[in-house]
């Protein structure tokens, strides 16, 4: 989640997100739920930034987004 956005009386809550797709996504918090066929309530879409997917989730922290992509997916042997 990232902090509330106060522009001229009008405050947004937007929440960052990636997938296994490598797509990242900016949605609004407020308009979350629930099916809708004709919109996907996403206020942003960038794809193909995060090669190989993310497998977890981003972290907020003073002002920036960070996005870590673990390498090891468990122990074999």
């Amino acid at each position: 989640m990232l902090p509330d956005i106060t522009v001229v009386r009008f405050t947004k809550s937007y929440l960052v997100q990636a997938g296994k797709d490598g797509a990242i996504y900016l949605g609004d918090r407020s308009s979350l739920g629930g099916f809708n066929s004709s919109v996907n309530n996403i206020f942003q879409e960038v794809l193909g930034q995060l090669p190989g997917g993310m497998w977890g989730s981003p972290t907020y922290w003073n002002g920036n987004i960070y996005f870590w992509r673990g390498f090891g997916r468990g122990t074999t042997g």
